[in-house]
């Protein structure tokens, strides 16, 4: 149950020491739980970030095992129910489950990288056909999601991805080894029509990628649909607001506590948006977080805020009125999701 980190800080409820505040900042405001409901879904696992919709309906990624077809799981906003969504079973195609994205008004899609067997000459040496980037969207039946090929560049390797409620979607990634030499390690922003086809690329946002440093560090970055209609994209260092046709918006960057700090997760609901911004001291060792509040609009940063010890670090929802929602354990070692508003 839960993604691998949170999970063994779930079990041992790590401890979240309290951080010097930089001198450009303000102090850091502790968060309290001020309501809880019991968690009687079953355990099970997932990885990455946990989203939620506008009804704060909770979608956990469990693509844990490529040769498994589940792919999320949502769980009601107070824990009692659940429903799987898997993907159809394709014995000729290979799909690696890259990203899942869930807009406000809670229609899911699961980006995928595909790659169909190849037959003739030259299979058993190279299997597989090229990778090709396919979303997967689900209406009424959970099993059986329609599919649309992306017009993507070549040698792509995509990361972030959210939706706009029109159907269109915004992919970010970067270019890989594959590439020409002059694209390897740039980073590769754009908004895709419901069709697949490439509606816009999108300029101002993420700097290259390291390719070298790229498997020993963990890769920045989230995008989530907002109230607005756009698309907030979190880089190392801003958060840009794209539009349906592309344009960028606004900017807005923001300084970490310290250059240990990784910006993972981002939240945006009634004109707020949050940060979540993790460090590690290394296996075993634990787990520190800061949430940074900004105005949605300005970027305009509101506060800091760390979860008091007994909400755990592994958040799984924001909104306005709720404010942060943790899925924790309580003094009894029983799995809760506890609030805590962001004032």
């Amino acid at each position: 149950m839960l993604r691998t980190l949170a999970l063994k800080a779930l079990a041992a409820v790590w401890a979240i020491s309290a951080l010097a505040p930089g001198a450009d900042r303000g102090a850091t405001t502790a968060l309290h739980t001020a309501s809880t409901v019991p968690w009687t879904v079953p355990p099970f696992q997932s990885k990455g970030k946990t989203q939620c919709d506008s009804d704060g309906d909770l979608y956990f990624d469990v693509a844990i095992d490529i040769s498994n077809p589940t792919v999320v799981m949502k769980v009601a906003h107070d824990g009692s129910k659940y429903e799987i969504y898997s993907l159809p079973s394709r014995p000729d195609v290979l799909t690696q489950i890259v990203a899942f994205s869930v807009t406000r008004s809670g229609e899911l899609r699961v980006l995928a990288l595909t790659r169909a067997k190849r037959t003739g000459a030259g299979a058993s040496a190279f299997p597989y056909e090229q990778a090709e980037v396919s979303v997967y969207t689900y209406g009424d039946d959970p099993g059986n999601p329609s599919v649309t090929k992306l017009a993507a560049p070549e040698h792509m390797d995509p990361r972030s991805f959210a939706a706009f409620e029109s159907g269109a979607v915004l992919v970010t990634g970067y270019f890989t080894r594959q590439a020409a030499p002059e694209q390897q390690g740039k980073t590769f922003t754009g908004v895709f029509q419901s069709s697949g086809k490439l509606a816009a690329g999108v300029s101002g946002n993420a700097g290259n990628v390291d390719l070298a440093t790229l498997g020993k560090k963990i890769y920045e970055g989230d995008a989530v649909s907002g109230e607005d209609g756009f698309i907030y994209v979190l880089g190392p260092e801003a958060v840009v607001v794209v539009s349906e046709s592309g344009a960028v918006v606004r900017k807005m960057p923001f300084k970490k506590p310290d250059s240990t700090f990784t910006a993972q997760d981002l939240w945006v609901s009634g004109g707020l948006a949050v940060i979540g911004l993790y460090t590690g001291e290394g296996p075993g060792k634990q787990l520190k977080v800061q949430y940074l509040a900004v105005n949605a609009s300005t970027g305009e940063p509101l506060g800091w805020y760390e979860p008091e010890e007994a909400l755990g670090n592994h958040a799984v929802c924001f909104s306005r009125s709720e404010g942060l929602t943790f899925l924790t354990v309580n003094k009894d070692g029983k799995f809760i999701l506890a609030s805590a508003p962001v004032r």
